[in-house]
Formats: C-alpha cells, sequence, structure tokens
C-alpha cells in the first residue's frame, strides 16, 4: 500500500466532501502539499450552517487575511487575490462571504478571502475628503464574478465629511464614482443594512433610531424616519447591531439600556424586530415606529454582532455548534475584550474561546 500523500486527486476530493464545512476543508488541505494541490479550486457544496470565524477590522498584515475559528480554536490564514493589505486597510463591509476592504489610498476591494475570487465589477474608489464607515451591499457578488451580468450589486456607504456631518452615498459595481449624496441629520452612524422586503431598501441606524432610503435603485429621495422602538419612559436605549432576517425580511435591531431613571442598567441585550413597509407605505415617509416589538426568542436562530457588522444564522447541523436563541458578541458585551454569548433562554452571559482582541467581526465562510 502506497503513502498517504499519495492519494489520487479524486479519492482526496472523496474526503472533502463528506466533511462538514469550509473549516474541516481548510484544515484537509494543509494536510500536506499533494492533498493541497488535489483541493485547489475544488468547492464542495456544504448544506450544514458554518459556524462563523472571527475577523480583525484592521488588516496590517501584507500578505495574509488572518481568521480565527472558535469552532476548532485555529487561525486560517488566506492570501488576497493581490497584496494590497498593510498599515490604514481595513474591512468596511461584508455580504455572504465576501469582503469590502479599504486600502489607505481608499481604493475598494470586494473578494472572496477563502477561494480569492475577486468581484467582476468593482466599486468606485472614494473620495479623499470622506472617512468611510460601513459599505453595505444589495446582494452578494458571487453570481456577478461567475459571469451572471444580470445581477446588480449596489452599495450603499455610510460616511463622515465633517465633525458632525454624516452622509449615505451610493454605487453600482462598475460604476465611476460614488453618486447620490443624502445628508443624514445626526452625525453618528451605527449601523447600515440592505433589506430586501418591500422591494429592497437600505436602512440607517444611529444609536437612537432608524432611518429608511427609499428605492436606491432609481432616483434617490430623502431618508424617512422610523423612529425609536417604545420603551419605558425616561429610559435612555441605545442600539448598537442592525441585520437583515434572509428568510422573513424582517429587521432586527439590537441594543440596551444606557441609562434609567431608576438608576438601574439591565446587563441583559434587548432584541427589537421592525418590519418593513410595502413601497408605497415606504415612500409616504410616515413614522412606523408602532412596527417595533421586542422579541425574547429568535426560534432556531442566533445572532452574531460586533465589529460594526451583524448576521443572523441557523442554529444546529452536523458539525455545527451555533445555539439556538443565542447572541454572540465578537468583542464582549461588558466591555471590548474576549468574546462571549448571551443565552436568550437562561438569560446569562458565557464566555468563547478567541482571541483576546478588540475590533473583530463576524465572518461566515463560503466557497461561492
Amino acid at each position: 500500500m502506497g503513502c498517504w500523500q499519495d492519494l489520487p486527486s479524486d479519492v482526496v476530493r472523496s474526503l472533502a466532501a463528506s466533511l462538514h464545512g469550509v473549516d474541516d476543508l481548510a484544515r484537509l488541505a494543509v494536510t500536506c502539499r499533494s492533498w493541497s494541490e488535489a483541493l485547489t479550486g475544488y468547492r464542495p457544496a456544504f448544506t450544514s450552517p458554518q459556524f462563523p470565524w472571527l475577523v480583525p477590522t484592521a488588516l496590517y498584515e501584507l500578505q495574509q487575511v488572518p481568521m480565527y475559528s472558535p469552532n476548532t480554536c485555529r487561525f486560517h490564514r488566506f492570501p488576497p487575490p493581490t497584496p494590497f493589505l498593510g498599515r490604514g486597510t481595513r474591512v468596511v463591509g461584508r455580504h455572504h462571504g465576501w469582503l469590502v476592504v479599504l486600502d489607505a489610498s481608499l481604493r475598494v476591494h470586494v473578494f472572496n478571502p477563502v477561494t480569492g475570487d475577486r468581484a467582476r465589477r468593482s466599486l468606485p474608489a472614494f473620495p479623499k475628503e470622506v472617512h468611510v464607515r460601513k459599505v453595505a451591499l444589495s446582494s452578494s457578488p458571487s453570481a456577478a464574478a461567475a459571469g451572471n451580468d444580470g445581477i446588480d450589486v449596489v452599495a450603499a456607504a455610510a460616511v463622515y465629511d465633517g465633525f458632525d456631518k454624516a452622509a449615505i452615498i451610493f454605487a453600482r459595481a462598475g460604476d465611476d464614482a460614488w453618486t447620490g449624496r443624502i445628508r443624514l441629520p445626526f452625525p453618528y452612524v451605527a449601523e447600515v443594512a440592505y433589506c430586501h422586503r418591500g422591494g429592497g431598501n437600505f436602512f440607517v441606524m444611529n444609536p437612537d433610531g432608524l432611518y429608511q432610503i427609499v428605492n436606491p435603485s432609481g432616483p434617490v429621495g430623502a431618508p424617512a424616519w422610523i423612529g425609536p422602538a417604545p420603551f419605558q419612559s425616561f429610559d435612555i436605549f441605545k442600539y448598537s447591531s442592525l441585520v437583515s432576517s434572509p428568510s422573513s425580511g424582517h429587521l432586527l435591531a439590537v441594543g440596551r439600556v444606557e441609562w434609567s431613571l431608576s438608576m438601574t442598567i439591565s446587563r441583559t441585550p434587548v432584541v427589537r424586530k421592525f418590519n418593513p413597509p410595502d413601497a408605497a407605505a415606504a415612500s409616504s415617509g410616515g413614522s412606523s415606529s408602532s412596527c417595533w416589538v421586542e422579541i425574547k426568542d429568535l426560534g432556531d436562530e442566533s445572532l452574531f454582532v460586533g465589529g460594526g457588522h451583524a448576521m443572523l444564522l441557523p442554529a444546529g447541523g452536523s458539525g455545527n455548534r451555533i445555539r439556538k436563541n443565542c447572541i454572540y458578541y465578537s468583542g464582549g458585551f461588558h466591555s471590548s475584550s474576549n468574546s462571549e454569548l448571551f443565552d436568550m433562554d437562561k438569560g446569562i452571559f458565557e464566555p468563547l474561546p478567541g482571541p483576546p482582541k478588540s475590533c473583530l467581526f463576524w465572518f461566515l465562510p463560503s466557497l461561492s
């Protein structure tokens, strides 16, 4: 019998097809050089939900994108498509396994760090006078990277061009410049998210409430104020994260009570669901604060928040250790230290294994 390093490529790929996710595939590929070559370009379809990885928002390494897997307590390092990483390079967005990275020259790079694919049509560079807070995409660039020109990726970017001047600007993949600037009536942006419900709209959240940008694919109009969700009188509540549910189209906002008239501060995160109105109702610009509902149960899903990014993922599945009805924090709820989760059933926090660094966000590895 020959050495295991000499297994035929089809046998190595058969082994890979029986794995549970990208985490296992990455470990298999580094077993030896011959196995790595056999798995180059191989992309099995994993059906089980994947456990996300932790990625630093600031990328200082010159040749690699470091990613930490809490599922295996190991680092994975992937070379970017081009060696653009360095001081001043940071992640400003992510969508379905793709990263939106801004380099020191304000050029935008959209790529899948696991596969090395780049977006077929790039986003324009930002003007020098702005500071970019966050870039949100309307859809995954994977279909466009595969050559499907029918996929139109729209991006909304939250930018600052002054001490108290926040704005949203738009661009389509392939555009030469960012356009359609909308001045926001608040100086700070906590989150930007795209929701497919109601014809597809971007939502902008500051710590106090939510704004809806109506019809970004057409003429850009003024933002419609959604308003804060009802809470106890005189309590000061601050939002921190916003995510769109891929299945229902609802928006979920996560926050906490910062100050209370009773002088007792709750250590419990608060999750609120917002049901966006249809396109006709949204265009009227009316307040929709009555659509906010506080929820205590995420069902068979869990929230992953932190580092200016959030996602909602299904729990369970073989090889998946995502616990249902939990909120996973990449930097900790109480401080910017280690990661932790909040079990909504038990009402308690639990520590998570991870690098003791702040400014980390959750990233879902993908082969598409």
